[in-house]
Parts: structure tokens; sequence; C-alpha cells
């Protein structure tokens, strides 16, 4: 680790030993008679019940845990959690939560410390607050133009930017069934936490009817260090990243230990984003993604951010694992970041618009250790950004950003029989290179090639026991010694041995 994940005094696992305290929002005096839709009160303007909920919670502390049953809509201008968390809000549905009043100009539900500052850098600090749960209830986070709803500091994203949910330097989060909508930037900022779990929730900066526009609303931001996060059964509607792993912002450091499942993406830009801050020392390991569904309407997952620049640290995201998913998008990824380890299993593209390859570098050079496509599949649709293949190495502006790659391992790929067909399995730039390419099962139906005759020099050798049987040929000599292949030259299936080409023959 190169920021040893902190941890407070108090052990995070252990349970509460002392009784919460109950406390329903209208046994504290609210009035609670917000409409949650726009604000307004059901009969003239709506009361502020802001004072009374936070001093209710100002009161939550390791030896007096609170319950905050939040039984009806709340005008709010920002819920303050007591810095030792220890803290529930519990509503009952969609039709109970929070409204951020106009002009608050602040978090809708935080725990912010005195002298806040978004992306404060190191050093970091312990994390004193423990055992927060939000749970059952709805955000309206009220983001206008920058001089209507919450923000009317002149930037609909506020400054500091505001966020629907803002929880920091903070072990055992629950949230479960929250709808963050509107918020002027991420739904969900979680920085420097530990052991979190969001399941059930929707993030949607936009709402069905909205079309959705390139700005920086996230659903769950995630800023380092950070570990052991658990995300699950989510809906996103955002104008940037769905999720979004971004090791070097907040106080920076690892996020290591995510898993992300079951969820659905209705338009997001990106659907989620792996960061490791290369310039930084900061990793992004150990995540894996399951079963997601949905369309992008620009990259479906983005390995690094999206500028150019020289990246110093190697092997900056490391097992990354996305499995039994069906996406759409321009690509299935775009890489900008130094990584060792990435594996697609099982994930159906669907290429739409304009479109890249299913990887495609981007505006950086990159060092990449192995990739491996395992059991996935191509339909691509369309127009596209030039020569298709699986993967691009030759960076958005060809030729200007190699990539150095160790191992590429096919184990099971193909087009669909309504796909377009590709040109190649791999495009390079001239100074790519790859070391190995592994083929243990493909069908290069509508993938007529690994790579250009004029790019073979680039690679090292082609290997894997099921080379023969996928319909790409190989140059004499490019075959690993003692692995079977159709040869190129001789169109005929061939072994290398000791570095000459034998035929192999048949009897019978």
């Amino acid at each position: 680790m190169h920021h040893p994940t902190l941890t407070a005094a108090i052990d995070s696992a252990t349970p509460l030993s002392v009784a919460a305290q109950v406390m329903k929002a209208s046994e504290l005096g609210c009035a609670l008679d917000v409409n949650l839709d726009t604000g307004a009160s059901f009969a003239g303007a709506a009361t502020d019940d802001t004072a009374l909920l936070n001093a209710f919670l100002a009161t939550a502390s390791a030896t007096n845990p609170i319950v905050l049953v939040i039984d009806g809509a709340a005008l709010i201008k920002g819920l303050r959690l007591s810095p030792a968390g220890y803290t529930t809000i519990q509503g009952a549905g969609e039709a109970t939560g929070f409204f951020m009043a106009q002009g608050a100009n602040n978090d809708g539900i935080h725990n912010r410390p005195a002298g806040y500052v978004n992306d404060p850098g190191p050093p970091v600090p312990y994390r004193r607050a423990q055992h927060v749960s939000l749970l059952n209830f709805r955000l309206n986070g009220n983001r206008g133009d920058g001089h209507t709803g919450n923000s009317t500091n002149g930037s609909a994203h506020g400054a500091p930017w505001l966020f629907g949910i803002n929880l920091m330097d903070m072990e055992q989060i629950t949230i479960d069934q929250v709808t963050v909508f509107h918020a002027p930037t991420y739904s969900m900022r979680l920085s420097n936490v530990g052991h979190a779990t969001i399941t059930r929730c929707r993030l949607a900066p936009f709402g069905p009817a909205e079309a959705v526009q390139w700005t920086n609303t996230d659903g769950i931001h995630v800023n380092g260090p950070s570990n052991d996060i658990t995300i699950r059964d989510c809906y996103f509607r955002t104008g940037d990243d769905g999720i979004a792993l971004n090791a070097p912002e907040g106080h920076s450091g690892d996020i290591v230990r995510v898993s992300a499942s079951n969820c659905y993406f209705d338009g997001c830009q990106v659907m989620m984003r792996f960061y490791s801050g290369s310039r930084v020392a900061a990793l992004v390991s150990d995540v894996t993604v399951e079963r997601f569904t949905g369309t992008a309407n620009v990259v479906c997952f983005m390995f690094g951010l999206d500028d150019a620049g020289v990246l110093t640290v190697p092997q900056a995201l490391r097992n990354i694992v996305i499995r039994d998913s069906q996406v759409t998008g321009s690509t299935v990824g775009f890489l900008q970041d130094n990584l060792r380890e990435l594996t697609l299993e099982n994930v159906a593209w669907t290429g739409t618009g304009t479109q890249y390859g299913m990887l495609t570098s981007a505006h950086h050079a990159l060092a990449i250790g192995t990739i491996t496509l395992k059991n996935c599949t191509i339909e691509r649709t369309g127009a596209s950004h030039g020569a298709l293949c699986v993967l691009d190495m030759r960076g958005i502006a060809l030729g200007e950003y190699p990539v150095h790659m160790g191992r590429l391992v096919i184990d099971g790929l193909q087009c669909s029989n309504n796909s377009l067909p590709m040109e190649s399995l791999v495009l390079m730039s001239a100074g790519s290179r790859i070391g190995t390419i592994d083929v243990e099962a493909a069908n290069a139906r509508g993938i007529p090639r690994i790579v250009p005759d004029s790019q073979w020099p680039q690679v090292g050798f082609v290997a894997g026991a099921g080379l023969l049987h996928s319909g790409w040929s190989v140059p004499d000599g490019k075959a690993r010694d003692g692995v079977a292949y159709l040869s190129d030259e001789a169109q005929i299936a061939s072994v290398n041995l000791n570095g000459n080409a034998h035929t192999l023959l048949h009897s019978g």
C-alpha cells in the first residue's frame, strides 16, 4: 500500500452496545410540510425544519446512538451529522425525506469538519466517525442554474461543490433504499471511508424526462483512501460517472476491495471509472464488477482520467474484474492508466453511436501487464471512428501514444451473427507492442485476423491451445515453440519446433 488505510481508535467492527434513542421528526416539532418534488408547501411557504433536526443529530455519540425517523417530508438547509457518527436516519419510502432549500449552498446530509475543503490531500485523518445508516427515504438536492435552487453563488455546482450525501473519515456506513435526485454535483460522495455498503439506491441527477447532459454529476463517487466498499442493486442516471473510484482525490490514497453488482445504468455518460492518479502514487486494486446492464452515452468503463500527460506509477490499476454484464456504448473501455491485470468475463458489448474498439487506449502512453477476454461477445452496429478492432492500441490521436503490453489472453471471443465485421483483433501504433497473444478459444467470424501484416513485428509470440482452431493464421516464427497454428504462408496446420515450422500430418 502506498497509503495505509487509517482506522479510528474505536473498533469499527464492534456492534453497538447501547440501545439507540429513537425519535420521530414530528416528535421534535418539525412541520414536515414540503413537497419533495417542488420544494413548495401544500399550503403556502414550507417551514424550514433544519434547526430542530440538527439539534437532535448533534446528540449522537458512542454512548448515545440515535435513530431519527423521518416520518414526513422536511425542508432543510443541510443536515450535519455528529462527528462521532452513531446515527441512523430512517424513512418510510419515497414520500418521506428531505428537500434542499433555495440558497442553502450546502450538502444535503454531511459530516463536514471545520475548515472543510473538497480535496485537502494528505495527511489522512483518523476515521473518527462510526456507524452511520441512511435508510429508505428521498433527498431532493434542488439543483438549479447557480442563481436558483440550492446554489446561488453563480455556479450550479456550488463553490465548494455541493453534494447530496457527503460522508468523510468514517467507518461502517450503510445506505439502503435511498433516492438522491437533482444533486448539484455528486449524489453521494464517500471520502476516506471503510466498510461501506450501498444497496437498492436510485441516483438520478437527471429525471427520466430530462436529457442527460455532461456535467459533474456522478452517482456514487469514492475518494482515496477507501476500502471494503460494496455497491449493489442500484440505478444510475448521471451526467458523468455512475460510479467513480478516484484514488487521488479527497485526502489521496489507495482504493481497495470494491464490489459492485446488479446495477442498471440509464444513459449515464460513463458507467464506472477507475482512476488511480498515476502521478500521485495511489492505487485502485481488487475491484469486482458483476451483472451490470444498461447504456453509457459515451464509454461504459473509464480506466483513468481523460487528459493527456505522463503517467509515472506502474501497475496503478490492479486486479480489475468485470463479468456477467451486458453493456451498450461507444466502447467497453477507454484505457488511460497503467494497469497490471484487467479481466472481462462473460461481457456482451453492443457498440452504438460512433464507435471505437471494444477496448481503446486514449491520451497516454501506457504500460499494461495482462488483459484477459473470456467468453465475450461483440455486436457492432453503425458508424465507427475508423478501422474497428477488439483492442485498439493506437490512442485516439493515432500514433502519438504507444502502448506496451505483456500479454493478451483470448479465452472465448466472438462477434454475434448480427454484428458488422471488425478489421482485426488488435491495431497498434508504430511504437506499441505486445509480448504474447494467448488464444485459448476464439471464433474468428467477424474478426478476420489477429493484426495487420505490417504489425506482426510488434508482436512477440502467439500461443494457446485454441490457436489452431480459432480460424486465425499466424506467420511462421511467431507461434511459440510447440504450439499448433495455421501457417499464414502455407495455409496449412503447422507447429513451431525449435524455431522451425513443421506441417501437422493427420492419419486416416
